[in-house]
């Protein structure tokens, strides 16, 4: 909120578009509003409740068909209760934290 330190590392840029997040402990693929998205993490709106320590595979759709869909593989943070949609269906805030990708050449 304004006039609170913000103490995350990265920026967060605003999305709100419609993703994708593999589920990997299920195998499932669902379709997820990406409310934001920052070089550590994004929050996500699901129409079901999560456990933390879930892990997960976000895509983010290209605004450009050159560009490739960014694909990011995470863990959720948290899970909180969300105002329900236009429809009055229930939904869930995830607070989502990407895995760290390594850097340099991997060949010894």
């Amino acid at each position: 909120m304004f006039g609170e330190e913000d103490r995350r590392r990265d920026r967060r840029i605003p999305v709100g578009v419609t993703g994708e997040v593999y589920w990997t402990g299920s195998g499932q693929t669902t379709r997820v509003e990406i409310h934001d998205l920052a070089a550590g993490g994004c929050a996500l709106m699901t129409g079901f409740e999560v456990d933390a320590g879930v892990g997960v595979m976000v895509t983010v759709p290209s605004p450009d068909p050159r560009i490739e869909n960014l694909q990011r593989r995470g863990r959720v943070l948290r899970c909180d209760s969300a105002d329900p949609d236009r429809e009055g269906r229930r939904r869930w805030r995830l607070a989502v934290a990407f895995e760290e990708e390594p850097t340099g050449d991997a060949t010894p």
